[in-house]
Parts: structure tokens; C-alpha cells; sequence
């Protein structure tokens, strides 16, 4: 194997020119008598600054961000997706590159799921290490596999989380909570990393208003949403009791969680439309879906796999949305747009109030559901064991003991019943998960006594 530094036909001068400015050898390298490029990684390449972003909060969640993910689990996930990149552009594109996509779809994937029986702090462990390889696999197969007119459909790694979620469920699979630590320092340094590092990148991009957009409407929509259904909830785990109206818009709209997926994730330049116009109406679109689709959900587990399923939707419409939007990209500027509109104004108008109406009846569906219930702290249902002790059932006990109390049957004057005072054994502690203390200090082990028992 040999490296060679191939020179650009583009920088030869000729006798009586000017010469021309050089260009940059491009690097290659020889095996087996095949010249293979290598592209190595730039410094303003975006994909890196979004790498350094998630991997800044990656070892805040592996050191005080209390996060259920082991480090050999991430690595799993860099490795599976670099592999993956690195060998399709070997074999198929006989280059040799540095698998930024790679390296982000697994970061990304690595990022967002959880396997329950994970505990924060088992720093090696490779427990569930088969469901990262496939979900990591799975995303790389869409980007190649699922395409039109050379771009690839979908986001791979959200695609692939949605599956994954779908099928798996929560009994093998587990999004990211919603709410992560206590609001504090650490939590401070975090927003700070989050919201800065994705508003600069957004901006080199030129993907700010997708961006704005999009949290613009979650915020308006779910308020419009849960206004008129003051009973629509969400139950968590690391919430005492289920989260419904201000509490629950409140954490949706500043969850970490939804800034990531709307700073991380939504803004794919590969995967959104390339016109300014086009980016902000695809913002406000998957905001939109994002609370039509969480409407009708009451776990935490199902909300977080509606925010994620929203962008699915929108990216299955995206090229159908570039065309209808192509004029309004052309007219350039806001008057000009609703100039360009003309008749179509009404229409759009009309569509809106639709939308605007069709999402308080989606949040009422989630009441007309069985009563949830609620997850524990790695993501799966609690259990009640059935005792089945020995003894007449509870029919004959009844009917029994109803007919001792009676009078005898001898005596016919009116006498006093026997009564019989029943005791009921003490209701056994109530546990306090760490999660739920976490998020309110103010849960005690009284008051936690006193709710079981009322």
C-alpha cells in the first residue's frame, strides 16, 4: 500500500499564458495497483460541530446528567454506523473517507435510545448491545436504500428510532426522558450547550428559521391543544403523579429532550427542503404533526415516540411539499409571498383553522382511554403478584358470614344482630424512586405514605 499526493491537471501552465494558481493535491492512496482518494475530515465541515455538540453532552450525561447509557454502548453505536460508511464508500465508491455520517447517525441513535436495565454509572456494559447494532444498522440501510432523485428520503437515525420504538416497545426499548436532572448549574451549562451550539450551527446552515419555526408552533400548538382539554395527561416516571395543562406544556416545551430533536435532529440539511420558505413551513409542519400525534397519548414512552414519528411523516411529503412551495421560494421576500398567493390566501387560511381545531380533538381522545399506567424508573410496568390463598371463595365467605350475623331462627322477637369489626392490616411502605425525589424534593416518605393511604 503506498500514499501518493496526485497532482490537478487544473494547475499546468503553458508557454505565453499566465500562469495558473495551483490547486491543492488531492491525497490517494495505492492498493493493489488501485488508486483509492482519501477524504479526510475539514474543520468547517457542520457534521463535525454537531458531533462536538452531542459528544460535549455525552459526557455530561455520563458524569452529572445521570444518563441510563453505558459507554460502550456509544461506542457500539460509532463504531456500527463508521463501519458501515466506511465500507460502502471502500467497496462501492472506492474512496477512503472519514464516516462523519457514520460517526453522526450513531451518535445521534446512541443519543435517543435507552435499553431498560440500564443504570446510569455501569460504564462498560453492553446489555441490549444488539438492538443498538440493529437500529444503527437499520438507519444507514435507509440512507442508501430508501432514495429519490439522489438524497436520501428520510432521516436514518429518526426513522430507525420510530421503528425501533413501534416494534420493540417499551418492554425492550426506552426514548430518552423528557426531563433529565434538577434545574441547577449543571443543567445551566447544558441549556447553554444545547440552545447556543444548535442556533450558531442552524446559522451556518442556514437552517435558523426551520429551526425558530418549529419551536414557535410546538409552543402554540400544544397550548392550544391542552387549553380546552384541561384532563389530557402524561404520566412519567420520575413524576409523582401524571402531568396535565401548564405543567405539562411547560415540560414539553423546555424538555432538553424536545431541543434536541428540534436543534439535532429536524434540522438535516439532506432531509429538509432548500428554500427558506420551504424550511419554515416544514418547521411549523412537523410542530404541527408533532401534537396531532401526542394527542392521543398518555406515557411518556408514546409521547416521545410522537415527537420523533412527526418528523417521519413530514420527510415522507418533503419533495410533494418543495413543489407546491417552488413559486412562493421564487417570489422572494414576505409581501411578495402573499402577493404570489393571491386566491390561495383563503385556502391557507382555511387549512390552518383546520389544523388549529383538530388539535384540542386529538388531546381529548387520550381521555376516553383506560386509566395509564405508570412506567417504573427503567421504563417497564409494574408487576402486582396475585396471592391465592386457601379458604371458600369470596362468594361463599359472604354469604356465610351474612347468615351468621343473623338472628337465630328459634327466636322470633326482635333482637340485636351480631356485629363484627373488621381490621385491616397496615398498607406496607411506599418505595420512593430516586428519580422522582429528584425531580421533587419535596416528596417525602410521610407524604408518600399519606397518598397511599388516602
Amino acid at each position: 500500500m503506498a500514499t501518493t499526493d496526485a497532482p490537478s491537471s487544473h494547475g499546468l501552465s503553458v508557454p505565453g499564458e499566465a500562469p495558473r494558481r495551483a490547486v491543492p493535491r488531492r491525497r490517494s492512496v495505492r492498493i493493489r495497483g488501485r488508486e483509492y482518494p482519501v477524504l479526510l475530515p475539514s474543520i468547517r465541515d457542520p457534521r463535525l460541530h454537531v458531533a462536538a455538540v452531542l459528544l460535549t453532552l455525552q459526557v455530561l450525561g455520563q458524569t452529572v446528567l445521570n444518563f441510563r447509557l453505558s459507554v460502550a454502548q456509544i461506542l457500539i453505536c460509532l463504531a456500527t454506523g463508521a463501519l458501515i460508511e466506511f465500507g460502502v464508500g471502500f467497496f462501492k465508491d472506492k474512496v477512503i473517507m472519514w464516516p462523519a455520517s457514520g460517526l453522526l447517525t450513531g451518535n445521534s441513535t446512541a443519543f435517543i435510545l435507552r435499553v431498560p436495565g440500564t443504570v446510569h454509572g455501569q460504564w462498560w456494559s453492553k446489555h441490549g448491545f444488539l438492538i443498538f447494532i440493529g437500529v444503527v444498522a437499520f438507519a444507514m440501510a435507509t440512507k442508501y436504500l430508501i432514495r429519490w432523485k439522489g438524497r436520501h428520503i428520510f432521516n436514518p437515525s429518526n426513522i430507525a428510532l420510530v421503528l425501533a420504538f413501534v416494534v420493540l416497545g417499551p418492554q425492550y426499548t426506552e426514548p430518552q426522558d423528557l426531563w433529565w436532572i434538577p434545574l441547577g448549574p449543571w443543567m445551566y451549562v447544558t441549556y447553554a450547550i444545547l440552545i447556543g451550539g444548535g442556533l450558531l450551527i442552524a446559522w451556518e446552515l442556514k437552517l435558523l428559521g426551520l429551526e425558530l419555526g418549529y419551536m414557535a408552533a410546538f409552543a402554540a400548538a400544544v397550548a392550544i391543544a391542552l387549553a380546552p382539554v384541561p384532563d389530557h395527561c402524561m404520566v412519567a416516571s420520575w413524576h409523582a403523579t401524571a402531568l396535565c395543562g401548564r405543567d405539562l406544556w411547560q415540560t414539553l416545551v423546555t424538555s432538553p429532550e424536545v431541543l434536541i430533536f428540534a436543534f439535532f435532529m429536524l434540522p438535516d440539511p439532506r432531509t429538509v427542503p432548500d428554500g427558506q420558505v420551504g424550511r419554515f413551513v416544514f418547521g411549523v409542519i412537523v410542530a404541527v404533526l408533532s401534537v396531532l400525534l401526542l394527542g392521543p397519548t398518555t406515557l411518556e414512552f408514546w409521547t416521545k415516540t410522537a415527537l420523533l414519528a412527526s418528523l417521519v411523516f413530514a420527510c415522507a411529503g418533503r419533495f410533494a411539499l418543495a413543489r407546491l412551495l417552488a413559486p412562493l421560494e421564487e417570489a422572494g421576500g414576505g409581501l411578495a409571498v402573499v402577493r404570489r398567493l393571491g386566491w390561495a390566501a383563503p385556502a391557507v387560511l382555511g387549512v390552518t383553522l383546520l389544523l388549529a381545531t383538530a388539535l384540542p380533538v386529538a388531546a381529548q381522545l387520550s381521555t376516553h382511554g383506560p386509566e395509564p399506567a405508570p412506567e417504573l424508573p427503567d421504563g417497564s410496568t409494574p408487576k402486582l403478584a396475585r396471592s391465592v390463598g386457601s379458604g371458600p371463595d369470596y362468594a361463599t365467605w359472604v354469604s356465610v358470614t351474612a347468615a351468621a350475623a343473623l338472628p337465630p331462627s328459634s327466636n322470633s322477637g326482635p333482637v340485636s344482630a351480631t356485629g363484627h369489626v373488621w381490621v385491616l392490616p397496615a398498607i406496607p411502605s411506599v418505595s420512593i424512586p430516586s428519580n422522582v425525589t429528584a425531580f421533587d424534593p419535596s416528596m417525602n416518605q410521610q407524604t408518600a405514605d399519606q397518598w397511599a393511604h388516602d
